[in-house]
């Protein structure tokens, strides 16, 4: 692969995304029966999505993609509870990125860790699963994931950290292209 210009990623930087805690991102929405309180998949997820800012310093086509997480869920966080994520981004190794990860409600430190990511050309990832999806055949089509043979949209709201930056919303939309 050819190099990419990553100059604008520094180590240093980050980003924080608040999510309030429902009875959808609960313990019990996920089989937890009486467990009112953020449930460790969403808390792993807000996390995670909260390191996705970087996207925004890469050139055109490319993206990260999760490959490794390590994380301690310290404390619970009840229903109505506000939960902020805080990526800061530790070290840069070629297209690896190490993120140090924690989350507070307005209480204490609910979970810290480490997340990995890989910065990826969307082109090479997207003409892959196409492949795969075509492969599949009709077992992704007719199932829950419908839509997906015309477009991929994921919808982050980032809220930046630094001062003046505010909200961002960042909408990454690849459609079905001729190149695969």
């Amino acid at each position: 692969m050819s190099e990419i210009d990553l100059s604008g990623l520094k180590i240093g930087m980050e980003s924080t995304l608040s999510i309030i805690v429902s009875n959808e991102n609960s313990a019990e929405a996920v089989g937890y029966k009486g467990m009112s309180v953020l449930g460790t998949p969403h808390l792993v997820g807000v996390m995670e999505t909260a390191c996705i800012f970087v996207h925004e310093f890469l050139p055109e086509n490319y993206l990260t993609v999760g490959i490794a997480n390590r994380m301690k869920h310290l404390a619970p966080s009840p229903i109505g509870a506000t939960v902020t994520a805080i990526a800061r981004l530790i070290a840069i190794e070629g297209r690896k990125l190490t993120y140090d990860v924690e989350a507070h409600d307005s209480v204490e430190k609910v979970a810290e860790g480490t997340h990995i990511r890989f910065i990826i050309d969307s082109r090479i990832f997207f003409c892959k699963y196409r492949k795969k999806e075509r492969k599949a055949g009709s077992d992704l089509k007719n199932g829950n994931v419908s839509g997906l043979s015309s477009a991929l949209l994921t919808r982050a709201a980032l809220k930046k950290s630094a001062p003046g930056d505010g909200l961002r919303v960042i909408w990454l939309c690849l459609y079905r292209g001729s190149f695969c």
